[in-house]
């Protein structure tokens, strides 16, 4: 039998503070900048940035995504290996509009499926995860509309935290 555990749920920009405030003082960190180019050496890596710039590092960290546009330059094609799911998933932050007080909940409904929790700061984080047929992810302007498209007329709590999408 599991005892008391304690669980940190972190979204994405408390994930990214987080790792500035601890770095900040002893890391490089380019913000509004992307990676054009890069190409190895025995000296480092030259990176090619989108200012034009070329500089040389010892350690590059691509933290670009799922779809990474830095792990496409690092790597072949055939070193990078994706399993597909078939599974969506999507988050966001909103209002408590659930009335949670530090507290975690899931709401499946069918083959759909939604966590959420309160924040540090009352707030909501929201976790949705759906089955697809499609592999190719929507455009970035079409992704809200297609969250609330895969859970119409879900139940109440589902469509409450929707609302505010």
């Amino acid at each position: 039998m599991l005892g008391s555990l304690d669980i940190v749920l972190i979204m994405r920009e408390d994930l990214v503070r987080c790792l500035f405030e601890a770095a900040q003082e002893c890391v490089d960190i380019r913000f509004s900048t992307r990676i054009d180019s890069l190409e190895n050496s025995t000296e480092g890596v030259a990176v090619t940035l989108s200012s034009g710039q070329t500089e040389s590092f010892d350690l590059v960290v691509g933290a670009d995504g799922v779809h990474s546009n830095t792990r496409q330059m690092a790597f072949e094609e055939s070193e990078v290996y994706q399993d597909v799911l078939g599974l969506w998933c999507a988050a966001f932050r909103s209002k408590n509009v659930l009335d949670l007080d530090r507290k975690f909940e899931t709401h499946m409904d069918g083959d759909r499926y939604m966590a959420t929790f309160t924040t540090r700061e009352g707030d909501l984080g929201n976790v949705f995860v759906w089955a697809v047929n499609d592999v190719t992810p929507p455009k970035p302007e079409d992704r809200a509309q297609t969250l609330l498209d895969a859970f119409d007329g879900a139940g109440d709590a589902i469509s409450t935290v929707l609302k505010e999408c």
